[in-house]
């Protein structure tokens, strides 16, 4: 069947003064995908729509408008729908993500009775509740091992499900579906931790979705940097790439966190891909972005950006371009400037520093104090993509050279920790 074209949606383009190349070189896209756009063959992605409805200057609202022209519905624009966080907290029941959720009848017991108490409606005091446990959230992730913080989302997220079934005015639904997406892209966030690769692309799209429903330019572009992150330590660049440029382009010209994470991570990835003068520019673009921060979001919070997150990213930015001078610096100013609770980036950065040192020709002494780093935590906290840099810190070394150094067998045994389900999973 041929699907109609929005002819509307290509006359508002023409009435702008756009030719299809225009717009596309301002969404940053291929000039096919606006072809297909209006053709009705494909749909915009849902962090451009933002970007889109501001280029063709009218409202998201109206842009939908124009969308529903054609009947054509791709999978990801499904979730637009009631979400479903398909969360079970039964015990012995397996949620989607293959871990258990322990407590199941205690925790049936607790929403019982707070439907008892609150008569089954979603009360403006729960969801205050609501946003202070994300807000808490935010605050420990940083520093609590990402197993703990696994079990404690999952069970949350579980009776944040159970109270999109309750009756609600309309006026609360935005509140709880933003909440919704900050605790999905703070799982998102934990699996890519423990570099639950798979699970961690499932979470990003009911993260991605329910920012988009919320309707929240701050909350959608927070969203899409958590996915550009896990792309980016899942190896594909391509991607991470392209969703970081879309919390970007979500953001638009105001300074969010998601916007300063998102173009401090393009410089990482263009380091990876040896373009310098990219690299350079993205990483100014972060310092503008981060003086242009609201004070309220200049902190370390998973909701926050501040100048120590800023450094680890400039440090490891310049470890990927083999810049040792510039990426030794920049560390041990993200070192001076990182809590002592956020083991996560104090141990990247001080890894950055082994790799400084391999790269300068002293393998030994990079490996040693790898070690070193790696003695200091928990199995715990090495699970996951700690582990993974600790590997690629050794596969950086030939293997002839590897064999000769006795710090590299010692890295060796520090990684062979539990199989990284048993350390999360009861």
């Amino acid at each position: 069947m041929i699907k109609p074209r929005r002819t509307r949606l290509a006359r508002r383009r023409r009435t702008v003064g756009l030719s299809q190349q225009d717009l596309a070189d301002r969404l940053r896209v291929d000039v096919r995908s606006v072809g297909r756009w209006e053709a009705g063959t494909g749909e915009p992605q849902p962090w451009l729509r933002i970007s889109l409805a501001r280029a063709l200057e009218i409202t998201v609202g109206e842009l939908d408008q124009l969308l529903s022209e054609s009947q054509h519905v791709v999978p990801e624009l499904v979730a637009a729908q009631p979400i479903e966080l398909s969360l079970n907290t039964d015990h012995n029941t397996r949620n989607p993500i293959g871990t258990t959720t322990t407590g199941g009848g205690l925790a049936e017991l607790r929403i019982a009775l707070a439907n008892s108490v609150s008569g089954g409606s979603l009360s403006n005091a729960l969801l205050s509740d609501l946003e202070e446990t994300v807000r808490r959230y935010g605050l420990v992730a940083r520093g609590q091992p990402a197993s703990v913080l696994f079990a404690d989302l999952t069970a949350d997220l579980a009776e944040i499900q159970e109270l999109f079934a309750r009756p609600r005015p309309l006026s609360t639904a935005a509140t709880l579906t933003r909440v919704a997406a900050q605790m999905s892209g703070l799982l998102c966030l934990t699996l890519i931790k423990l570099d639950r690769r798979s699970d961690f692309r499932s979470w990003a799209r009911v993260a991605r979705n329910a920012a988009v429903e919320a309707g929240e330019p701050e909350t959608l572009s927070w969203v899409l940097a958590q996915e550009a992150y896990g792309h980016y330590y899942s190896g594909d660049l391509g991607e991470a790439l392209i969703v970081a440029r879309g919390s970007q382009d979500a953001a638009g010209a105001t300074a969010r966190v998601g916007s300063v994470l998102s173009v401090a991570l393009e410089a990482r990835i263009l380091a990876a891909r040896g373009d310098v003068h990219g690299c350079e520019r993205a990483l100014g673009n972060a310092e503008d972005a981060l003086s242009r921060l609201a004070p309220e979001f200049v902190n370390d919070s998973a909701f926050g950006y501040d100048e120590g997150q800023l450094r680890f990213h400039q440090g490891n930015a310049y470890t990927h371009l083999g810049d040792t001078a510039n990426a030794w610096r920049a560390s041990e100013q993200a070192l001076a400037l990182c809590s002592p609770d956020d083991y996560m980036d104090r141990t990247f950065a001080q890894l950055d520093h082994a790799s400084c040192l391999i790269r300068a020709g002293d393998a030994g002494s990079g490996l040693a104090y790898a070690v070193e780093v790696m003695s200091g935590l928990s199995d715990a906290q090495r699970a996951g993509i700690i582990n993974l840099r600790g590997r690629q810190l050794l596969e950086a070394i030939p293997l002839a050279r590897r064999h000769a150094l006795p710090a590299a067998a010692e890295l060796r045994d520090r990684l062979m920790t539990p199989d990284e389900n048993e350390v999360f999973e009861p």
